[in-house]
């Protein structure tokens, strides 16, 4: 009887610890671009909720996504063609929830960007966007930024990235390379 009753309690233990795991998604290796420097760390609802110029509504919709966890990899050049690229993988409970994110990432450009047009969306799944902003000839520094975002399943792929010499087709490499590592870990 004691022996039935410690199996049946180490399965509850493990039962229970099973449920609480939070998914660690996976990161562009540090060579992605190389001769760029690069960080990884983790991101939370409140950092993607600080993207939004009314961080409460966006924590809310992160909310009500069931928004789980997050991991980015920052490169900083100079680099080929970027001086900059942040590239996230975001988990939510389910795919409505990606898609949500997703969707309210496309319909607020002025929050991530300021002015911005879109371009012909990248050919990856999961109902891609591709954003610009472009120098506007004022200051000598300003850059292209270039914002993507799509979905795998309950996974979101998100990448910014800017630099003088950035454009459509770069960017495209970068979010492919980035597609297809979250493709081989399964999609989170």
């Amino acid at each position: 009887m004691l022996v039935r009753a410690t199996r049946a309690l180490l399965l509850l233990l493990t039962l229970s610890a099973c449920a609480g795991v939070t998914p660690v998604p996976p990161v562009l290796p540090a060579d992605a671009l190389p001769g760029m420097q690069s960080e990884v760390k983790a991101v939370d609802a409140n950092a993607l909720a600080d993207d939004a110029l009314d961080p409460g509504r966006l924590g809310r919709l992160l909310d009500e996504a069931r928004f789980l966890s997050g991991r980015e990899r920052t490169f900083t050049g100079p680099g080929e063609r970027f001086s900059l690229a942040v590239t996230r993988v975001l988990v939510f409970e389910s795919s409505d929830g990606a898609a949500s994110y997703v969707g309210w990432l496309r319909d607020h450009p002025v929050d991530l960007l300021g002015t911005a047009r879109a371009l012909e969306p990248l050919e990856l799944p999961g109902a891609p966007f591709l954003l610009v902003h472009t120098p506007g000839g004022c200051c000598p520094k300003d850059v292209p930024i270039y914002v993507s975002a799509w979905r795998r399943g309950r996974t979101v792929l998100f990448l910014r990235a800017s630099g003088r010499r950035a454009d459509p087709a770069s960017v495209h490499e970068l979010a492919a390379d980035l597609d297809l590592m979250v493709k081989a870990d399964g999609g989170a």
